[in-house]
């Protein structure tokens, strides 16, 4: 995992324009995402919603590299979800759909491609939005889901994170190189 974190104040957003990738994997036990997340509470106990894009066969079935959203209550003891497989997140946008794979994709030497991703909480509701690019509110979090956040977060992670039982061993040094190299580039980054 690699990540920037900023602490010391109470957050209501936080965006990123994140390049997106097609990681290559050796098994469907691997994953990858690369995120913006906002958190409240201690490390036993916290809750956090994230969203941004993810290649997760698990999840997802294939290899293709998704838009999603993820979201924890209690410390991840028992209340993780992905985009719309618990009736939690409400999904609002009609030209943007959770799970669909995102396209073009940047490749290494080339072109490189971003989404904007954009978390922010609503000053009358205290909904928690989703925003992709600079317009399209996709859904929210409803602040009932929450105790914690529902005041603002205490803090904000932009990263990205490999999951494979390789990451390090010979013969998987390919994976290492994207790792340092294109797996995770933010071109901006922003708090409210």
């Amino acid at each position: 995992m690699v990540i920037l974190l900023t602490l010391g104040y109470i957050y209501s957003g936080a965006k990123a324009d994140i390049k997106v990738w097609d990681p290559s994997f050796e098994s469907d036990d691997e994953y990858s995402i690369s995120r913006v997340s906002l958190q409240s509470g201690p490390y036993y106990d916290f809750e956090s919603i994230e969203s941004g894009w993810a290649v997760n066969p698990r999840v997802y079935g294939d290899k293709k590299t998704r838009l999603y959203v993820y979201w924890i209550v209690d410390g991840s003891k028992a209340i993780v979800c992905f985009d719309l497989t618990c009736p939690s997140f409400v999904q609002t946008s009609k030209e943007i759909a959770l799970r669909a794979a995102i396209y073009p994709i940047s490749v290494a030497n080339g072109l490189p491609y971003q989404i904007t991703i954009y978390i922010f909480k609503d000053p009358n509701t205290s909904n928690w939005w989703m925003q992709y690019g600079e317009k399209i509110n996709v859904g929210y979090w409803p602040h009932n889901l929450f105790s914690l956040i529902i005041s603002g977060a205490e803090s904000v992670e932009w990263g990205g994170e490999v999951c494979s039982i390789k990451l390090g061993q010979s013969p998987h040094l390919q994976r290492k190189w994207e790792m340092e190299n294109i797996q995770t580039q933010f071109l901006a980054i922003q708090v409210t």
